[in-house]
């Protein structure tokens, strides 16, 4: 047990921690062709690589597609969903055979490495003359910006908060949701029992879990990288945070058995069934958790 742990709020964490998303260029060249000056639309094909997971995220990507078509009917638009797991690898691989996407969807956390295998295209000079970049603060554009030059506009950005079944909290004599990380441990092992099958943290230990080990690394005072992009972990707190992580299933045996393996939908079902009290994700799937549990 950490006793220190008031520095690490969890609520705080909760409502800060957030991951941008950009769309960004990856090509050479766009493949559409540009609009005459005469007042003709734009042509040709757009290709645009994401890694959306629940139906609600892929209903909103229907709509926005559709209003696409009806503002661009001459501009065919074919979106690929990869799964998150596969994601890099299969970027990775697309530019080392130079047959990158045209547009792509782009973590916050990906940026760098993604600039650095020269996968994105610099859009500096043609973002800062965009009329639209004023309705952005100056701060929406850091996620996507490597040593000063932008890659990509800022899409949306998730909010990280924690689900949490006040029904079980009161069964168990608790009063939630946790403050601290430290509540947050005592409260996922009191709310575990076995014998009900009932587990008290939904890890996301499969695809799309390193989000959460890497902001649990940032809740412990260790960036990952600087302003420069260059590495920067502290060794020693993300070694504590680490281990204080991944002991909620190896020690505490707070959650399910499946906890290495489980990614979103795993956790979301374990969630909605009863089978956890808890679990960390992000406003993409409040609606999704509304529609189940109301």
């Amino acid at each position: 047990m950490h006793n220190g742990l008031t520095r690490r709020e969890l609520l705080k964490w909760m409502t800060i921690s957030g991951t941008g998303l950009a769309l960004a260029s990856c090509g050479a060249a766009a493949t559409p062709t540009a609009a005459p000056a005469t007042g003709g639309k734009p042509t040709g094909a757009i290709n645009y690589w994401h890694h959306f997971t629940s139906d609600t995220e892929m209903k909103g990507l229907e709509r926005i597609s559709a209003n696409f078509k009806q503002k661009y009917p001459e501009v065919t638009l074919t979106q690929e969903n990869i799964p998150n797991k596969d994601y890099m690898a299969k970027f990775t691989s697309a530019v080392q055979a130079n047959t990158r996407p045209d547009t792509a969807m782009v973590s916050a956390d990906r940026v760098v490495d993604m600039v650095a295998m020269n996968g994105l295209q610099d859009l500096t000079a043609k973002i800062n003359a965009w009329e639209g970049k004023k309705d952005f603060p100056d701060n929406r554009w850091t996620a996507g910006t490597v040593n000063g030059k932008i890659y990509g506009i800022p899409g949306f950005m998730f909010v990280n908060w924690l689900y949490y079944r006040p029904d079980f909290f009161k069964e168990a004599g608790l009063s939630g949701p946790p403050k601290t990380w430290a509540e947050f441990q005592e409260m996922a092992i009191k709310l575990t029992d076995p014998s009900k099958n009932r587990f008290g943290f939904g890890m996301r230990g499969g695809d799309g879990g390193e989000g959460f080990v890497t902001t649990v690394f940032r809740a412990w005072g260790s960036p990952l990288v600087d302003d420069k992009g260059k590495p920067a972990i502290d060794a020693a707190k993300a070694t504590e945070a680490l281990k204080f992580y991944t002991e909620l299933f190896t020690k505490y045996k707070a959650a399910p058995s499946s906890a290495p393996s489980d990614s979103y939908a795993q956790i979301m079902n374990a969630f909605k069934t009863g089978q956890t009290a808890m679990v960390m994700h992000h406003t993409g799937s409040l609606k999704e958790i509304r529609d189940a549990l109301g």
